[in-house]
């Protein structure tokens, strides 16, 4: 994730005054992944695989709002989630050789990963980015992790030409 914005719009105060107001947007981080796994051929062309997953990641966001007006104070928001959790995949691929001559070959594939639930801290703070360790306020819950299917075809005319395609659901 990274990305900024800003717009600029008009308000009117309780006074009557109009001031502008102008709003900055940004986000930083991501969610990263771990897996190990193993696959066991069942027979010759065909094996199947279990993979764990760990995921860990930070994404932040910030949001400033800057008024034209000294009567209102400028205000920063900030919001820091903490990822954390497991989740398992589980696979099939198997091969089909010599289907329209000696050296092709067509390979399959498909996985499944179950859906999970991350564990999430968020740290939310009004003020300065450096507030969060002392001043902010730390919130814990889960989010989901939904089902992803992913099914692909790879067929290699000869060993130096293959055409592929995958599709991912998620």
């Amino acid at each position: 994730v990274g990305y900024q914005s800003a717009t600029a719009s008009t308000a009117t105060t309780i006074d009557g005054v109009e001031t502008s107001i102008d709003q900055f947007r940004s986000g930083s981080g991501g969610l990263f992944r771990t897996s190990v796994g193993i696959a066991y051929p069942i027979f010759d062309g065909l094996a199947v695989g279990i993979q764990a997953e760990g995921y860990t990641g930070l994404i932040e966001h910030e949001q400033r709002l800057a008024f034209d007006n000294a009567l209102l104070e400028s205000v920063v928001y900030s919001q820091s989630n903490r990822f954390r959790g497991t989740a398992l995949r589980f696979g099939i691929r198997g091969q089909f050789s010599e289907i329209l001559s000696s050296r092709d070959a067509l390979t399959y594939a498909g996985a499944v990963r179950l859906p999970t639930k991350l564990d999430v801290t968020s740290i939310l703070a009004v003020g300065e980015s450096l507030d969060r360790d002392t001043v902010g306020t730390a919130l814990t819950g889960n989010t989901d992790l939904p089902l992803e299917l992913i099914a692909g075809i790879t067929y290699a005319a000869r060993p130096c030409v293959l055409a592929s395609v995958e599709y991912r659901l998620q």
